[in-house]
This record gives C-alpha cells, sequence and structure tokens, in this order.
C-alpha cells in the first residue's frame, strides 16, 4: 500500500508541475500579447494624435487668414515660404503652408502634424473673401425671395456674366438668428450658400418651401459681418436729384453726392470712369434701362446710401454695380437684374428679379478688419497626403 501510495504521490507531483508549467507558458504567452496590443494601442493613439495636430494646423491656419495683424493674425493676404510655419507645443507640433493660386486665388493649405516621432499630413482648398461685399445680398436683419427669383455668380475678371456658366458663389446672408429670417419659397433659388448669425438653428431659421432650393450649404456663421454705417466725406459738391427719363445720362467724374435718384422708363445711366463712388442721402429709384458701371464691371461703380432708405429696383432695369445701404430696405422686383452685390436692412427679390454675384468684388487686397473677412472650403476638397 505504501508503494502505491507513493507512486500516486510522484504522479501527482508530476501533474501538478507540467500544469504548473503550462499556467506559466499561458501567462508568459498572455503577457507577451498583452504587450505586443499596449505597444500597437500606443502606436495608434500616437498617429491619431499626429493627425489631429494637423487637422489643428489647418483650423490655425485659418485663423491667421481672417484675423488681422493688430488681432494677432496675419490677414487675408497671407501666405508662407515653401518652407512653412511651424509651432510647436510640449508634445507634438505642426508645420503649415498656405499657398496662393495665380489662377483662382484660392489658398491651398497643407499642415504636417508631428506626434512621438510620427507624422501626418492634410491638406484644403479655401476661398478668401474679403471687404465690404462678400456675399450676393446681404440683409443685416432678413432676406427674403420669392416668385421665381433666382441668384448666382460669376467673375467679370473672367467676362461677362453667361448664365450658361454661371457660378454657384451667390451666397446670401444676414446677422440674425430667428426663425424665417431667410426665406425662400416660390421656387426661388440660390446657387450658393445661405448663412445666419452665430449660434443659430439653421434649421429653423432658414425657411425653404414652394420647391424654392439652396444648392449650397446652410450655415450659422462663427462671427456677425461688421455693417457701418455709411460716412459722407466733406467737400463732396451736393448734386441734387439724379432724375433721369427717356434718355441716357453720362457721367464722367469719379466722385457724387445726390439727394436722391430716381431713373424711370426709357432712363440709362452711364459712369465713364473706374472706381467711382455715388454717396445718396435719399430714397433710390431704379427702373428703365437701369445703370451700368465702366465696362459693365461692377467693380467699378460703389453706390453707398447714407440713413434709413427705401431703394427699389423694378420694371426689368439692369444694374451694373455693388449697393451699399446698411440701414435701408432694399428691393429687387418684377425682373430686375443686377450684377455685383447688395447690402442692406432688409433684402427682398422677388417676382423673377436676379442678383449675379460679381466674385471680384471680394478681393482680399481691399479687408480692412477680421468681420470684412470670410474663409470658405472647396468642395471636396480636403485630402490627407499619404507617404510624407
Amino acid at each position: 500500500m505504501k508503494r502505491l501510495w507513493d507512486e500516486n504521490k510522484g504522479i501527482a507531483f508530476i501533474s501538478t508541475f507540467v500544469f504548473m508549467l503550462t499556467m506559466a507558458l499561458m501567462v508568459s504567452a498572455f503577457l507577451d500579447i498583452s504587450s505586443t496590443e499596449t505597444r500597437d494601442l500606443k502606436g495608434r493613439m500616437d498617429f491619431e494624435n499626429a493627425f489631429w495636430y494637423a487637422e489643428t494646423g489647418l483650423h490655425k491656419a485659418i485663423w491667421y487668414l481672417i484675423t488681422p495683424p493688430s488681432q494677432g493674425g496675419k490677414g487675408p493676404n497671407y501666405q508662407t515660404s515653401s518652407d512653412g510655419l511651424t509651432e510647436s507645443f510640449e508634445d507634438g507640433k505642426y508645420n503649415i503652408v498656405i499657398a496662393k493660386s495665380k489662377s483662382d486665388g484660392t489658398r491651398t493649405i497643407t499642415s504636417k502634424g508631428i506626434y512621438q516621432n510620427l507624422s501626418r499630413k492634410a491638406q484644403q482648398r479655401f476661398a478668401v473673401k474679403s471687404g465690404l461685399f462678400t456675399f450676393a445680398a446681404f440683409g443685416g436683419s432678413s432676406v427674403t425671395m420669392s416668385d421665381s427669383s433666382k441668384i448666382d455668380s460669376y467673375d467679370s475678371r473672367n467676362g461677362s456674366y453667361d448664365a450658361s456658366k454661371a457660378g454657384s458663389d451667390g451666397d446670401i446672408g444676414t446677422n440674425k438668428i430667428s426663425k424665417g429670417v431667410i426665406s425662400l419659397k416660390n421656387k426661388a433659388r440660390v446657387k450658393g450658400d445661405a448663412v445666419v448669425g452665430p449660434k443659430a438653428n439653421v434649421t429653423t431659421a432658414i425657411q425653404v418651401s414652394g420647391s424654392a432650393v439652396v444648392e449650397g450649404s446652410k450655415l450659422s456663421a462663427p462671427r456677425e459681418k461688421g455693417l457701418k454705417e455709411v460716412v459722407i466725406p466733406s467737400g463732396i459738391p451736393n448734386s441734387g436729384n439724379l432724375v433721369v427719363r427717356n434718355r441716357t445720362v453720362k457721367l464722367t467724374k469719379t466722385t457724387y453726392l445726390y439727394n436722391s435718384i430716381s431713373i424711370q422708363t426709357g432712363g440709362l445711366v452711364q459712369f465713364t470712369k473706374k472706381s467711382v463712388t455715388v454717396y445718396v442721402k435719399g430714397n433710390v429709384t431704379i427702373q428703365g434701362k437701369g445703370i451700368e458701371a465702366l465696362d459693365k464691371l461692377p467693380t467699378n461703380l460703389f453706390i453707398l446710401i447714407k440713413g434709413n432708405r427705401s431703394i427699389n429696383m423694378s420694371s426689368s432695369p439692369k444694374v451694373y454695380g455693388a449697393v451699399y445701404a446698411p440701414t435701408s430696405t432694399i428691393t429687387l422686383s418684377d425682373s430686375a437684374q443686377l450684377f455685383g452685390s447688395i447690402a442692406g436692412k432688409t433684402i427682398t427679390i422677388k417676382k423673377t428679379s436676379q442678383v449675379h454675384f460679381d466674385e471680384a468684388l471680394a478681393d482680399p487686397a481691399s479687408a480692412s478688419s477680421a468681420e470684412d473677412v470670410r474663409v470658405e472650403s472647396v468642395k471636396d476638397s480636403w485630402t490627407e497626403i499619404r507617404g510624407s
């Protein structure tokens, strides 16, 4: 019996030893797997952190473009050298390169994020707009469109407006955020974005019905657009009331001041100089054949209206120029067409009227403050550059 017990004890010892050895090998393998997974997880996290540094660089580049030097930015004309600008932090850094296209003026921003010796690179194109006229139609309080009215865009630097080649930069906007501050109905069409004030609920602030269409995006702006009151410089002779009916009037100066403007049936006003500025103290009515800037280039004519006035364009006139009336109501009706841009307190466009935004008006060279600058991403332009 004792020998049998000793044999059983030996077998038990061997079995225990084998079990312990097996467990040890399993624990070792588990620890090795866990160590590998931990290293893999850290690598993936480092890789993701490098990506977020690249994205942060893109956003910082945009901030530099929309923020004037007086507030720590670089302004809308900023470009880096080919080596870019590097900004470092405690555990990572990014390098941003901002380059301007010679063909269309867009900016290509390339941002390389680096974290723990891992790097990722993102690239995106942006359109930079600035000056008073960065929208086709901007109403500080509201924009209303109806009755098959239409907004689109073109670039007068590339030739005259051609409906078959119309661009999609005809944005509309307002600073307000309440329900229906932008309203499109009855087949109105915007070939561009609709933009409301900061922190707005775009679903309620932008109302679209009756087969109306906003072809672009519905957005909430990061800040309100500055609409400064018109200041009329001293020393400009007052030319009284401009009334034109059944005739063509050619105006040959670069600066005018009128109490009011009324262009009636058969009337046409043509300006013969570049960069004309017309100041108006009262109401403006444009009918007849309308108003033409030199060479029909909207960048050659700026009509600035002071005070709470009424601006009406109706009965099929064609107006080539930019109209700025920040505290006035602006109405286009009965097939009126404006080639340029309009900015007012309230904008109403109805009865098949059209606004064709001239993209040349948004040249960044005219920017004077952060409120004057908009940076918009070019659709489908974001990409990650691999292997660099």
